[in-house]
């Protein structure tokens, strides 16, 4: 009873809902002092918790005694050397902290850190813990220098810990990077606080190439670990280590489907339940867990360096400037709540690093008022041409605090390469306007100012704007450390390739013309595949594959599954054999559906043609495991012309898993879009690039990109005037290697 109480009453702490914890926490102690006795261990617990919901109260003066009394226990019953005396400590010392008693909590946050760093280990994610909390409380202080070196401490800590937990799954992984993420973004704002006062930083510049180098840790989620361990791969060089390597990556993603599938068997009501089923779950578990734990063994015995290139060290701007090439400057952008740091790194020159006022709050605003204005898919008259006007201000306004700031140190770059926090991803980085002047710039403001849609003379205005992607050709990396992998991993020599390899235009029944739909569910049987059926029919796809199959020299007969030949069994067959891996370029043009759009999503995937009868192998969506098990050795370019290919999946990490995934199969390239894309842009879009391609498969894929947009922009005129309209021609970004075509 008192444990139920306990638990009912965290879960009211939790939601907010103060009122109604109270009496249930302190029933839950009174019947365990009552029971137990007073200095019981399960007491204490309930003083920790009744002491915490004070805490979040404000009522401090309450919360001292119960806090002081918990530790009072935990000495007595476990011994003053108990990690869980350390917890109580620590809690004691929050508690201080939070009323600014800082001369109080110090020496408890102290005592703390000594007791964990003995029980535990130096390197336990308990002791980064109290690391962080004792850098935080001294930073409070502005004692900056003393803390900086907690917190880098913490940060080595958080490396290590990821990097002996390399089996770990996606999911869990980032659960686990999550977790020291916070700190990380208190120690870039203390970096970035030591950087404006110079004589606080022992060495000229080093705050601020440290903070860089907490911003790739922040930012070292899954997509990154997807690279690294890609690259890992390819380093085994053996060929039976990289099997291996590849091995443990398959058994990891499989052991996390399994799971999913056995916390949904479990999660039915209990008379719902496949009790055949949950035992096949259970055994395959087991199973899964087995192997990957034998496997992981045989692989650090067969390649110790495995687990270092698979958890890298976080790149810095030095090792950056060395891998950038003459012509290419990387801007990355990391968000404070109170400030946007920004570096900009370019081969042989000095990291130039603005420290930009802006609150975290005012710039997400910009950002989702630029990017809304460029989403069609609540516009009622867009079957008729008709576009919502784009804010071309607010782009401005963007541009000036992202790339203004560095217009001077830009002389002789060609290819720019943006590094966005979540936050920032989402902006069409080509769409910035660079210039507010002319009258076509005046025009489209006063438009957009009064919420008109542009007249089709209008839009030919949009293409007279000053565009960034006018000026250079842009790729998006989910970091800079990224970029090291993807310039350390070898690309196949085989000359047993072929050009191009497409699946589009799956046997649907809507008669829309946008590619995207609802997602429905995430795998087997459960999900509708009558629902799946609905989905717009997407014909314009297969025109813009046979362009694209005839622009690389290809036989679109032998190179394109289209309609009842584009199935999730078609895919996974030339993938088994062998002949999709030799492909240069490969393209799934159908409806991208990502998690998070709808309740009861559980993954992104690819939407191909549904089987008649639906099973577990074929429910007619290529899910994320499915694309994890595609080899794609030889591929240069995937491109997902979907819809919202690279949309945020609940992930926190900006990139959808999708793009996740193709990454983990070694693609160094992904074409991907922000929004939901209109089809017969998207069609000329794809041939305009590739066209430019073929004729140059040296040509850097970016710059073939940004050729392929300028083109369509250049093409607007009648009823495709609207091409002409940031909508068609921006939506689609390169993610990954934007260098040489083939190289």
């Amino acid at each position: 009873m008192a444990t139920s109480l306990n638990n009912l009453a965290l879960l009211y702490r939790d939601q907010g809902k103060y009122a109604e914890a109270e009496p249930l926490f302190r029933r839950s102690l009174a019947i365990r002092e009552k029971v137990l006795g007073p200095e019981h261990q399960n007491v204490a617990t309930s003083l920790n918790n009744l002491a915490e919901l004070y805490r979040a109260q404000g009522k401090y003066a309450e919360a001292e005694p119960l806090h002081r009394r918990s530790l009072a226990i935990w000495e007595k019953v476990l011994g003053p050397e108990h990690p869980n005396v350390a917890t109580s400590l620590n809690n004691l010392a929050g508690l201080y902290e939070t009323q600014g008693q800082y001369a109080q909590a110090e020496p408890l946050h102290r005592r703390s850190l000594a007791i964990s760093e003995k029980a535990l280990g130096p390197e336990h994610p308990n002791v980064a813990d109290s690391l962080n909390n004792l850098a935080y409380m001294l930073a409070q202080q502005r004692k900056l220098v003393p803390a900086r070196p907690l917190y880098e401490c913490a940060r080595r800590i958080q490396l290590a810990i990821a990097r002996v937990n390399v089996e770990l799954d996606e999911e869990a992984l980032g659960g686990l990077l999550k977790t020291g993420r916070a700190a990380l973004q208190y120690y870039a704002g203390l970096l970035a606080n030591i950087a404006q006062e110079p004589k606080l930083d022992p060495s000229p510049g080093s705050a601020e190439k440290d903070a860089f180098v907490v911003a790739e840790q922040v930012r070292s989620g899954t997509a990154q670990a997807a690279l690294a361990r890609s690259s890992a791969r390819v380093a085994a060089g053996d060929p039976a280590t990289a099997s291996l390597a590849r091995q443990v990556q398959e058994l990891r993603n499989q052991r996390q489907v399994a799971g999913k599938q056995l916390i949904e068997e479990y999660g039915k009501p209990t008379q719902q339940r496949n009790a055949q089923r949950l035992e096949a779950l259970q055994k395959e578990t087991q199973k899964l867990e087995r192997e990957l734990t034998d496997a992981v063994k045989r692989l650090n015995k067969a390649f110790p360096k495995y687990a270092e290139l698979a958890s890298p060290e976080p790149i810095d701007v030095t090792a950056l400037n060395k891998i950038l090439r003459a012509d290419e400057a990387l801007l990355s952008l990391f968000t404070l709540n109170d400030r946007l740091l920004v570096w900009l790194v370019r081969r042989g020159k000095e990291v130039v690093y603005k420290d930009i006022e802006i609150k975290r709050a005012d710039l997400s605003k910009l950002a989702a008022r630029v990017r809304a204005s460029l989403d069609q898919s609540a516009n009622p008259n867009l079957a008729v041409g008709e576009l919502l006007p784009f804010d071309v201000a607010g782009s401005h306004e963007l541009f000036k605090l992202l790339i203004a700031p560095f217009r001077d140190q830009l002389s002789g770059v060609k290819h720019m390469i943006f590094v966005p926090d979540e936050l920032l991803l989402p902006i069409p980085f080509g769409a910035l306007v660079t210039r507010a002047e002319g009258e076509p710039y005046r025009t489209l403001v006063d438009l957009y100012e009064k919420k008109l849609s542009p007249s089709v003379a209008q839009l030919a205005d949009y293409a007279k704007l000053s565009w960034l992607a006018k000026d250079y050709a842009i790729t998006v990396l989910p970091s800079a450390t990224s970029l090291r992998a993807l310039r350390q991993i070898a690309r196949s020599s085989s000359t047993d390739v072929e050009p191009f390899i497409g699946f589009g235009d799956p046997a649907l029944r809507g008669r829309g013309t946008r590619r995207g739909g609802t997602m429905l569910a995430s795998r087997g049987t459960n999900v509708s595949v009558d629902e799946i059926r609905q989905l717009d029919r997407l014909p314009g796809t297969r025109d813009e594959l046979i362009a694209i199959a005839k622009a690389l020299g290809a036989d679109p007969g032998k190179v394109l599954y289209l309609d009842k030949q584009a199935t999730k069994p078609m895919v996974m067959s030339l993938n088994s054999s062998g002949r999709l891996g030799k492909a240069r370029v490969v393209s799934f043009a159908t409806h991208g559906l990502i998690a998070g759009e709808v309740s009861g999503l559980k993954e992104p995937a690819l939407v191909l043609t549904p089987p008649e009868r639906p099973s577990e192998k074929d429910n007619g969506l290529l899910g994320l495991e499915d694309i994890l098990s595609l080899k794609l050795a030889n591929a240069y370019w995937v491109i997902l012309s979907a819809c919202n290919t690279a949309a945020a999946d609940g992930s926190s990490e900006g990139l959808s898993g999708l793009v996740r995934a193709f990454f983990f199969t070694g693609t160094p390239s992904l074409l991907v879009s922000h929004w939901g894309v209109d089809d017969r842009a998207t069609q000329a879009l794809m041939i305009e690039v590739f066209r430019r391609y073929a004729r140059d498969k040296t040509v850097a894929r970016s710059e073939a990109l940004r050729q392929g947009m300028l083109a369509l922009m250049s093409s607007a005129k009648g009823n495709t005037a609207y091409f002409a309209h940031p909508f068609a021609w921006a939506p689609f970004f390169l993610v990954g290697e934007g260098g040489g075509g083939s190289n």
